[in-house]
């Protein structure tokens, strides 16, 4: 009977996902997280701030109760980013890794927390367009046929993390898709026109790319190759944000480049020295100890001051390095040793440090540090030339796979022009004979240059869906009458939809999901372009007269 139950409800479950969203095929969200130089920076910082997401401090200058609130253990997920606006408006991004079922399982552990502990009702997600109704899910008698095949569902990519919490859990929550549907749709369309051209631009690059790396050895310097042997090491991930800049600044100042400017830069190097000698553990009871020998030597004034900056520390008012640097002070001012608490002493001057980090520019300091360095150890016009190509390269690389960060993008509208394998061939025509390299390019190579307009229309609605997904959740959460909410929506989105909810002084957090390996078997790509699979492997080695036919992806409703 329990077998029979629970192929009926499969059966169901199959046809009620098809009638929940735009359309099946449209399901899914767009983009995928993408773990390229930008994202692997975050998530240093985001380490930095591992104090935030313990819940011991609130890592962002100016930061509210409500988002001191947001405490997620750091085996689900990690804070990335953090803004105080005004009013009580808390908007809680997650970064979506959409089909990974680690990410998933993770975004379901925080958003269940967060609706345990900061009373989250309101989850809205991309890739939907109004109420997604789970109720004939989550009505399924039976609690352990319920969440096995939803868990089989979530694995197999068919739901998401938010839609296994509304089904399986005890919470009633109002999942909410933010999409504009006509929108959505264009982005799709546009996204599906580039399929075909993808593969044409993969041999092309990678013998460009090829060529470009015979060369180097033969044009750049010594110093010029082991700056670019530590950068490729960053891109790829084996050589870590925090010790790349280290050794760019100190490089820099090698280079006598005035670091000056790269206020960002030096903040983060110094945090990033200071983490490793402070035990984190022992900060609170270095703090109730500091504030004991000093409360001795207060007068009844400055014993109502202490309570009144712990009492806006504790609510968010003060930012963790601006009370523990009033403490600091204040016992200096009384004699005090400071030297006795020195984990104390230490994470004063880590959190001064982070505070005065602005993230947003942080990465773009660090190109334009680059960029400096460079320029001061070009020899001539044909190490530059190089570099340059080789820069452009890459970025072609991330745009045909539709793994462009904000930045990436910035970079290809200022220097369009040099997006062009015509004048890639010029150039290896020009050097590879020059240095005596042979190459292959493909032919009808140039043909390609006419497919990036495709690939500038797919990110351009990408980009014009920021705005309606910021407004679609203050909007639900004005008709929730809420002042908290759950973002769900891939990492393409974040840089533009914060950059919205900062000029609209809403507050927000920014969580990533925590992800330790890759999924091989990831089905978003199946799933976007509506591509149907069998599930015969739910009854493997079971006899049944019944067959399962896989989802159709239904006409939009």
């Amino acid at each position: 009977m329990k077998k029979y139950c629970a192929k009926l409800f499969i059966f169901f479950f199959i046809l009620l996902i098809a009638s929940n969203a735009i359309a099946q095929a449209e399901k899914k969200t767009l983009f995928k997280k993408v773990k390229g130089a930008a994202d692997l920076a975050e998530e240093k910082a985001a380490e930095v701030k591992k104090e935030a997401v313990e819940g011991e401090v609130a890592a962002a200058k100016g930061v509210p109760s409500k988002i001191s609130a947001i405490n997620i253990p750091e085996e689900f997920g990690i804070v990335k980013d953090s803004y105080k606006g005004v009013g009580d408006k808390l908007i809680v991004h997650i970064q979506d890794a959409h089909c990974n079922y680690e990410a998933q399982t993770n975004i379901y552990q925080m958003i269940k927390i967060m609706s345990e502990k900061n009373n989250l009702r309101l989850i809205t997600v991309e890739g939907s367009e109004g109420v997604i109704d789970t109720t004939p899910f989550a009505s399924f008698p039976d609690q352990k046929i319920k969440t096995e095949v939803a868990e089989y569902f979530m694995k197999k990519g068919r739901i998401t993390g938010p839609e296994y919490l509304c089904i399986t859990g005890d919470v009633k929550f109002d999942l909410f898709g933010i999409e504009n549907r006509e929108m959505y749709v264009k982005n799709l369309d546009a996204f599906k026109k580039t399929m075909p051209n993808r593969p044409k631009f993969e041999p092309a690059v990678k013998e460009f790319l090829n060529v470009i790396g015979e060369l180097k050895p033969k044009i750049f310097s010594k110093e010029l190759l082991t700056l670019d042997s530590k950068l490729e090491a960053y891109e790829k991930g084996t050589l870590g944000f925090s010790d790349y800049c280290a050794y760019l600044i100190d490089l820099a100042k090698s280079q006598k480049v005035d670091i000056a400017k790269f206020k960002n830069m030096q903040n983060f190097s110094t945090v990033s020295k200071l983490e490793g000698s402070i035990d984190f553990k022992k900060v609170d009871k270095e703090r109730n100890d500091i504030l004991e020998s000093i409360s001795a030597k207060l007068s009844k004034r400055d014993r109502s001051e202490l309570v009144v900056k712990t009492t806006n520390y504790k609510n968010g008012k003060l930012t963790s390095g601006e009370y523990h640097s009033y403490i600091v002070n204040l016992a200096k001012g009384r004699k005090i040793d400071v030297g006795e608490f020195k984990n104390l002493d230490a994470y004063t001057g880590y959190m001064i440090a982070y505070e005065d980090i602005d993230h947003d520019i942080l990465l773009k300091e660090k190109e334009e540090l680059e960029s400096a360095v460079k320029d001061t150890m070009y020899q001539n016009t044909e190490q530059k030339t190089l570099d340059d190509m080789n820069k452009v390269m890459k970025t072609i690389e991330r745009y045909y796979k539709l793994e462009m960060s904000r930045d990436d993008l910035e970079f290809y509208e200022k220097y369009k022009s040099l997006f062009s394998f015509a004048k890639f061939i010029a150039f290896v025509g020009t050097y590879a004979h020059k240095y005596s390299i042979n190459y292959n390019i493909p032919s009808g190579v140039v043909e390609l240059d006419a497919y990036f307009k495709d690939f500038e229309e797919y990110y351009e609605f990408a980009k014009q869906r920021d705005n309606i997904l910021v407004d679609n959740t203050l909007k639900r959460m004005a008709e929730d009458n809420t002042n908290i909410a759950v973002m769900v929506c891939g990492g393409f989105h974040t840089q533009g939809m914060m950059r919205i909810l900062k000029e609209k002084k809403v507050s927000y957090v920014v969580l990533a999901p925590r992800i330790t390996k890759e999924d091989p078997n990831n089905p978003y790509l199946d799933i976007l372009l509506g591509r149907t699979s069998a599930f015969d492997d739910l009854f493997e080695g079971e006899e049944t007269e019944t067959e399962v036919a896989p989802a159709e992806a239904p006409a939009a409703k």
